[in-house]
């Protein structure tokens, strides 16, 4: 391009001396022969010099088009490069999209039964029908006793000497001894409960929770209240819905933590999200059992949720996976910013319910001295 801008002044410079001249010549000689010999020539001259500076115009012209087509050229490859490297799959990515599928689903199951079991813990406080306790208190006592003996007994406790309590001992289940107090290895130590309180079939799981939750809240049932002994009184009527209400807030957290342990539903079993971290499981070089017995075999919200904030990142591949694309490497930094923020928010549900709990205990702690006080302004 340099040269053909040369090559153009030049022409230019050259048609500035020959009109030069020409004008001299002109000035020296008389009109009619400048007439005759000069201005002739010199209109073909310059008919000739136009010609020639089109011509190259035409050339450089070519050369701007080829120039513009070889950028567009130029830009539609870098940016199809581009769209390659940003938009290629991450296995990383991938991961997160497809573990992710089953949470909300089994969350909100989760949650549906925690109602129920919530349900069933304060109809039992409060003696409604079809609960042990809605008899009378003995009545309560002796179910929660024959469940004892089916179930929970092991009677090779204080010397053998249970064995005279327990019953059918020659066909017993031993996973279920002492799970109704056994709080460790019936509730704290599993990630998933086999507990759907959406089901009529009664599991194993469900008996010793409740179990549990019953030893844990409210062992004693209310006896039943006698309209002739309280008379016109309401104060024994609002201290049961007070202990009742106290006893409610004080299981929240117990059936908080089983709704995140409730099993997940089974069905879309090849689809589902905890199907594939059971995968990322083998990879460490467990096997299926192993796997089953550690996040169960429908894997609970709080399983799924401890795989993503913890397992997930004890493989190396994670780590070697982030030697990839800057645009594939912030969206895994996104997907763990968004994990982090479901994390966080079962956090702050959790401190919810400690603030809830604390000040019920303070209230309990405050309240003999606020009944002195009351006492002592009415007198």
């Amino acid at each position: 391009m340099a040269i053909i801008f040369s090559t153009k002044t030049r022409i230019k410079k050259y048609q500035l001396v020959c009109v030069g001249i020409a004008v001299l010549c002109l000035v020296q000689v008389k009109p009619a022969f400048a007439g005759q010999r000069y201005v002739q020539g010199l209109q073909a001259m310059t008919q000739e010099l136009s010609a020639l500076s089109h011509h190259f115009i035409n050339g450089i012209s070519k050369f701007f088009d080829t120039k513009l087509n070889n950028d567009t050229i130029r830009d539609y490859q870098r940016l199809n490069a581009e769209a390659n490297k940003d938009y290629h799959p991450s296995d990383t990515v991938c991961r997160f999209g497809t573990f992710i599928r089953s949470v909300a689903q089994t969350e909100a199951s989760g949650l549906a039964n925690k109602r129920i079991l919530s349900m069933q813990l304060s109809g039992g406080y409060r003696n409604l029908a079809n609960t042990v306790g809605a008899t009378s208190p003995s009545g309560g006592m002796q179910s929660r006793l024959a469940a004892f003996r089916m179930l929970h007994c092991d009677p090779a406790e204080n010397g053998g000497g249970l064995a005279t309590i327990c019953a059918n001992v020659s066909n017993r289940n031993p996973d279920q001894f002492n799970k109704d107090i056994d709080y460790a290895s019936t509730f704290d130590s599993k990630l998933t409960l086999d507990v759907n309180y959406l089901n009529p079939a009664v599991t194993q799981d469900e008996h010793d929770i409740l179990a549990l939750a019953r030893h844990l809240y409210w062992p004693n049932p209310l006896p039943q209240i006698d309209p002739q002994r309280t008379g016109r009184s309401d104060l024994p009527t609002l201290e049961a819905r007070r202990l009742i209400a106290m006893q409610t807030v004080a299981h929240n957290s117990f059936t908080a933590i089983v709704a995140q342990k409730t099993a997940s539903e089974p069905g879309n079993r090849e689809y589902s999200g905890w199907n594939h971290m059971k995968s990322l499981l083998r990879e460490f070089g467990l096997e299926d059992t192993d796997i089953n017995k550690t996040l169960g075999d429908y894997p609970s919200y709080y399983a799924q949720m401890d795989v993503l904030t913890k397992k997930m990142y004890q493989n190396p591949k994670f780590y070697t996976n982030l030697y990839d694309k800057p645009a594939n490497v912030g969206r895994i930094n996104a997907s763990m910013e968004a994990i982090k923020l479901m994390q966080a928010r079962d956090q702050y549900k959790a401190s919810l319910r400690k603030e809830m709990l604390l000040a019920m205990m303070i209230e309990q702690q405050i309240a003999e001295q606020s009944q002195d006080i009351n006492a002592r302004l009415n007198d």
